[in-house]
């Protein structure tokens, strides 16, 4: 949102000094998205999501229907949060799921 944001400011002022320094900061950031995304015919097929940074966590339309997943395992995010809400201890879910306590860790910490 904000890289939009500023993106839109730049397109729009006659600022040459501003619009270099947005260019400066806006550029990075869309790169460093784009270097997550992952193409397949033309079209988006797979999206790392950053915001898990100790766990591979991907969106994929061919895997439980979209939802952030585990990558290496195919589980989705939302059943191991679930079962931690619930009060479940950390290493038991790990071991059901064949996740590390620190994979698990990192999917609650991201929540």
């Amino acid at each position: 949102m904000a890289a939009e944001v500023l993106y839109d400011f730049a397109s729009h002022t006659d600022d040459e000094g501003a619009r270099e320094a947005v260019d400066g900061l806006v550029r990075p950031v869309v790169r460093d998205f784009l270097s997550k995304v992952v193409h397949r015919d033309g079209w988006i097929s797979l999206i790392h999501l950053s915001r898990y940074d100790r766990v591979d966590v991907i969106v994929d339309p061919r895997f439980n229907g979209g939802r952030p997943t585990v990558g290496r395992r195919g589980i989705p995010v939302s059943a191991v949060l679930s079962r931690l809400r619930a009060g479940e201890p950390r290493d038991a879910v790990a071991a059901d799921y064949h996740l590390t306590g620190a994979e698990v860790g990192a999917l609650q910490a991201a929540a």
